[in-house]
């Protein structure tokens, strides 16, 4: 593509901010903050399914999106760990997100829970957890946990 394919306006735009898109630095994928305890609004629930490569079964997820409302790190966000229905412990991690969401709240029935949680996206404040994992297996995975609303 060469720049007379744009006009000349939309190039003047972009040279007016050259200096502070070469300042600007790019979003780190996945980032998490350090193994702690922050403050957090839960700013989206993202949903989905996916075939599941071993199995070839259908899979949902629900990997809840958190903003950190205090500290040096206010206005940060990040993925907490993805519930699906792959395994029973992957269950047992849905549940337990659920519940320390909606506490008594819960129904035990998941689409009006997870339909609850929804519900809370924007308006909930709690405190998230990060925490990192070695597993038998040797590799390391960093975790959060939803430790419960405070507000």
């Amino acid at each position: 593509m060469s720049d007379s394919q744009f006009e000349s306006a939309f190039l003047s735009a972009l040279a007016a901010i050259q200096k502070d898109y070469a300042e600007a630095e790019a979003f780190e994928q996945n980032w998490m903050p350090e193994d702690g305890t922050y403050e957090v609004l839960l700013s989206d629930l993202r949903t989905g399914t996916y075939t599941d490569k071993e199995s070839g079964e259908e899979v949902f997820y629900i990997k809840p999106v958190y903003q950190i409302t205090a500290g040096p790190l206010e206005g940060k966000t990040f993925q907490g760990d993805m519930c699906t229905n792959k395994s029973q412990t992957s269950l047992r991690a849905l549940k337990t997100f659920i519940q320390s969401i909606l506490g008594e709240e819960a129904t035990n029935n998941l689409q009006n829970d997870v339909q609850a949680v929804a519900e809370q996206v924007g308006a909930l404040i709690g405190e998230a957890r990060i925490y990192t994992k070695v597993a038998k297996n040797g590799n390391t995975y960093r975790n959060c946990a939803f430790n419960g609303v405070t507000s």
